[in-house]
């Protein structure tokens, strides 16, 4: 790899200033984050110029195969990569949920941006611009890139039909507005919105996205130990889901739901000394519990529907990441001013998780975090290509800042491909332990079986 060289102009006030190479993609969309994070470096170095470089990669440039049929890990970040190690720019700007979960050698991600919205979003053709996902017509076709989201809302929406869909946001919706292929579209929120066009999002498919079912006769939900009943759940709004209240000194705890035909138990390996295992049973009539330990109501769906679980988004959905050379010292100090600590934590988890299972574009997984009260909740799940199997569970750690650690140094260390040395090590390992930990229960619950049929189909 070249060494840095770097470059100065002088402005008309004839100060010299030092020119900061920014490599981006070429779609509306790229340039609009790339933007976005030349002007946060901007207000924290005011002296710098800022010269941003886009190009066309692999995934911009084949657009008549599915992007799980391509076969290339870095669809989106190899040029720019290239770009990189030839000193060509001195840091590149990508979706985060674009990069792999290991990079080639002498890279790293100097920064984490604060998160948008990581959750799916509807678009509906304007002729059925009043409805739902749940009332559009029998048979009628969506349209997706993302081998998640269709097995997903195959098993969510039985009556609907999906197809893939390429090209950049542009292409995409001006297929679905200019052409009758496609009764709705569906596509990150996260995208949507820095582009301004919240106005086309007909619907948005957070965790807790549900229809309730008629209610059964008689208790129909567990609680957990000591507790006095946990509440059903019911059909929630656009937010994320919300965790289960949980006192500080609990431990890290696994909890889920299965969906496998022949392990109706679902039982995993005995937990380790910090993790407790309250994963219910599945029981082949009743409902299965969400992450919460609660279940739905049981009964028959009406008609045109099915009683399904939470929809996690893809992992690392609405985070923006610096890449930067690892041995750029220089820049990586720089960039590092813009890693937002909870987002950092959040995607080290997800992406351990990812990296744990082997996941990619061409499996269907799904990942979702939340943190609240010091506490990272982490839940994924795996889908068969077609969304009739499936297995989720949830964990959670602790991320708390102990006095005594606060005062800890950490090693310039990389986490699943990120360094953020200002954040403490020890709660970034917790983040990462978390990702493996619970990749390993998806695992030992049968999730390599579901995701070995899924790439074996998707690539016949």
């Amino acid at each position: 790899m070249d060494q840095p060289c770097y470059q100065y102009l002088r402005d008309g006030d004839g100060k010299v200033g030092r020119v900061i190479r920014i490599g981006t993609r070429k779609s509306q969309l790229a340039r609009i984050q790339t933007d976005s994070v030349a002007a946060m470096l901007k207000d924290f170095y005011p002296d710098l110029q800022m010269e941003i470089v886009a190009m066309s990669t692999i995934g911009d440039k084949i657009l008549d195969t599915a992007l799980s049929k391509i076969g290339e890990k870095s669809l989106f970040t190899k040029e720019l990569e290239n770009a990189l190690e030839r000193n060509e720019v001195d840091l590149v700007v990508h979706s985060l949920k674009d990069l792999p979960t290991t990079l080639p050698p002498g890279f790293t991600i100097g920064a984490v941006l604060k998160r948008e919205n990581p959750h799916d979003a509807v678009v509906l053709h304007p002729k059925y611009k009043e409805r739902t996902l749940d009332t559009l017509p029998e048979n009628s076709v969506i349209g997706t890139s993302s081998l998640r989201r269709a097995a997903q809302l195959k098993r969510r929406f039985p009556h609907l039909n999906f197809k893939d869909i390429r090209g950049n946001l542009n292409t995409r919706l001006k297929k679905l507005d200019e052409k009758d292929d496609y009764a709705a579209i569906v596509l990150a929120a996260a995208g949507l919105q820095r582009m301004g066009w919240e106005q086309r999002i007909s619907q948005i498919l957070s965790p807790e996205d549900c229809i309730k079912p008629p209610p059964t006769k008689g208790p129909s939900h567990t609680a957990e130990p000591g507790s006095q009943g946990a509440a059903p759940t019911g059909m929630v709004g656009h937010s994320p889901h919300h965790p289960p209240r949980k006192t500080p000194a609990r431990p890290t705890r696994p909890q889920g739901h299965h969906h496998r035909t022949g392990n109706p138990q679902g039982r995993a390996p005995g937990p380790n000394p910090r993790t407790r295992q309250t994963a219910q049973p599945e029981t082949p009539r009743g409902p299965p519990p969400n992450h919460a330990g609660r279940t739905e109501h049981g009964g028959t769906p009406p008609p045109g529907r099915t009683r399904h679980q939470p929809h996690p988004p893809a992992a690392q959905e609405g985070a923006l990441a610096v890449e930067v050379r690892s041995s750029d010292a220089d820049i990586l100090q720089m960039v590092s001013v813009l890693h937002h600590g909870d987002t950092v934590l959040r995607c080290i988890s997800e992406r351990a998780f990812l990296r744990h299972l082997e996941g990619g574009c061409s499996v269907p997984v799904a990942v979702h975090t939340e943190l609240k009260d010091s506490q990272l909740y982490l839940t994924g799940a795996v889908y068969s290509l077609d969304g009739s199997d499936s297995l989720k569970e949830t964990m959670e750690t602790s991320v708390a800042n102990g006095d005594e650690m606060l005062a800890k140094v950490d090693e310039q260390l990389q986490r699943v491909g990120v360094t953020a040395n200002q954040i403490c090590g020890e709660v970034q390992d917790r983040a990462e332990q978390l990702g493996v930990q619970l990749a390993d229960l998806l695992l030992s619950k049968g999730a390599k079986e579901i995701l070995t049929v899924a790439r074996q189909l998707n690539d016949a």
